[in-house]
């Protein structure tokens, strides 16, 4: 016969098949339950009746009541100083089996808290049907604000009997009620006690009404729509809800002084605060979710002296500050990496002519190059820069550049087109090259590379007519799109051995005399040497066309020649 404690069957059981019969004599354990009163004796056994605290069989389910108390709340119910106030049933019932001694079950009791609202703005949105002279310590309490004449809020301001809090992480929401759209405030308070709250308004900053906007039931998000210009309004706050500010939404507000940009805005549209004349300020939250700044967005606010690009930027379109005369002050959270810049952003303003001066032509911004004075003829690019911005050398004359060992990133059309370089070298810090970067460079001649290059994108290289000398990496794996298209003067490339992919047209329209393709080349796309036509013959390092290669790589049946060749 097999003698086993209580631990020891548990630990057995957890690991026994069905319908397996065992003969054992266990050692009967005894488990004891405190319940620990307190000065209210609210605690009780409801199940099993008449159980023995001090001799309780091991697996026993057992039901502890907790009496409710005239005016009182659980603030805390513990088992062996755990909290297990969420375990308790609607009826204040714990059920649970008992296992192991448990020392004590107690509770504690709280009087209610009230609160007074001393606004007649403000009302309590949840929990709803709240009784404001019965509430639960700890309760969180959801209350709303009518705004007052559309002023923004300042505070919401809870004292109470210790302390007083002021708070002014404020949401604003946008939503039906009763039938009618509303623009109004929230905020989220936790009750500690009895206390008393307020709240206070900006004089002069407003947050726009209802018929501002453009509500999207899909994304829960609203567009804030073009509209004539009310000239109480000088200091506005765009709220929460608003992911878009429309094409033209304040353009011409001649009184508008400064606007605040909330997280959530992605994008402002096209001319939205274009001749706002005396916009003085404009404020984007931190973190902000701001991608795009449009064409003309900002154009002609003579007033406006400092802005601040933020970190989530993507695109900033043509003449998106020009004009802005004052403007001395540009900052940017963001390196500009990957980011679309279009042309003569900030021409017009004291910031980039200031720039031209002090940096011997260039507008540098966080360590990234973003315009260039077009009467140079020779520029070198500062140590220390590591960013060449998309479009910053767009349709230049320059016949020299210097781009120091800083550098990592040359953006989408940077250098293209220039009319007058015949020569560039791309050092070994540089990364990574946007697609269309040397596009239509018409007279460039010799392109030395950087050997950290891995990929050389759609149109890259495109239209550089005279090209006769270009070394590719040697762990280069990508030829885009129209890569070297229309180089009419290139007769040869090396393929290095790495290269997998080449993209369709990669090399149409070029003057190769002669190619070789690595067998590491598993992707070919089409036309891929159309109309090459002093190429007679391609060799290929691989024994047989690969299944993967576009059929109509060589459309002009160019003769090729496979591994080994004779």
């Amino acid at each position: 016969m097999l003698i086993l404690n209580y631990q020891k069957i548990k630990n057995l059981l957890l690991g026994i098949e069905e319908n397996t019969i065992i003969n054992v004599e266990t050692e009967v354990r005894k488990l004891r339950l405190i319940l620990k009163q307190g000065t209210h004796n609210a605690l009780s056994v409801l199940y099993p009746t008449n159980l023995n605290y001090d001799n309780i069989k091991w697996g026993t389910e057992i039901s502890i009541k907790l009496k409710k108390l005239e005016n009182k709340f659980v603030q805390k119910f513990e088992v062996n100083d755990k909290d297990k106030t969420s375990s308790l049933s609607d009826e204040n019932v714990y059920v649970f089996r008992i296992f192991e001694d448990i020392t004590t079950i107690s509770a504690e009791f709280s009087d209610p808290c009230s609160l007074v609202l001393s606004n007649s703005n403000l009302s309590i949105l949840k929990p709803k049907n709240l009784n404001p002279h019965n509430i639960k310590k700890g309760t969180e309490i959801r209350v709303k604000a009518f705004l007052e004449d559309n002023k923004a809020v300042d505070s919401f301001t809870l004292t109470t009997n210790e302390a007083t809090e002021t708070d002014s992480d404020i949401v604003y929401r946008y939503e039906e009620l009763e039938g009618v759209y509303e623009v109004f405030a929230e905020k989220c308070f936790t009750v500690e006690g009895d206390c008393n709250l307020d709240i206070a308004f900006h004089n002069d900053k407003k947050v726009l009404p209802a018929n501002y906007y453009q509500f999207d039931s899909f994304t829960q998000t609203a567009s804030l729509i073009k509209t004539t210009e009310d000239e109480s309004f000088t200091k506005i706050l765009i709220p929460e809800f608003v992911g878009e500010i429309s094409k033209e939404a304040f353009e011409y507000w001649y009184k508008l002084k400064s606007i605040e940009i909330t997280k959530n805005v992605k994008t402002i549209g096209s001319s939205a605060f274009e001749n706002c004349s005396s916009l003085n300020s404009i404020t984007f939250s931190t973190p902000s979710n701001l991608e795009s700044i449009r064409d003309n967005s900002f154009r002609n606010c003579f007033s406006l002296t400092s802005i601040t690009i933020p970190e989530s930027i993507k695109e900033i379109g043509n003449y998106a500050f020009q004009g802005c005369s004052n403007l001395e002050s540009v900052t940017s959270l963001s390196d500009f990496i990957g980011v679309h810049m279009c042309l003569d952003i900030f021409k017009g303003t004291t910031w980039l002519n200031n720039q031209f001066t002090n940096n011997n032509g260039l507008a540098i911004c966080n360590n990234s190059v973003l315009d260039y004075d077009k009467t140079k003829k020779s520029i070198s690019i500062p140590y220390g820069c590591t960013t060449i911005c998309c479009n910053t050398f767009h349709y230049n004359y320059l016949t020299s550049i210097e781009i120091p060992e800083t550098v990592t990133y040359i953006g989408r059309s940077a250098f293209s087109p220039s009319k007058n370089l015949t020569s560039i070298t791309i050092p070994n810090s540089v990364t990574k090259i946007e697609e269309s970067a040397f596009s239509n460079c018409e007279i460039i001649e010799t392109i030395v590379m950087s050997n950290a290059i891995t990929r050389i994108g759609e149109d890259t290289f495109y239209g550089c007519k005279n090209l006769i000398s270009i070394n590719l990496p040697d762990n280069l794996k990508y030829i885009g799109y129209r890569a070297f298209k229309n180089c009419n003067e290139l007769n040869s490339i090396y393929i290095p051995d790495n290269v997998t992919t080449i993209g369709d047209s990669a090399f149409e329209k070029c003057g190769l005399t002669s190619i070789e393709i690595p067998e590491s080349v598993i992707n070919m796309g089409s036309d891929v040497f159309l109309e090459c036509n002093n190429l007679t013959k391609i060799k290929c390092r691989a024994s047989s066309q690969p299944e993967t290669w576009n059929q109509d790589w060589n459309p002009d049946g160019i003769e090729v020649d496979w591994f080994p060749w004779e």
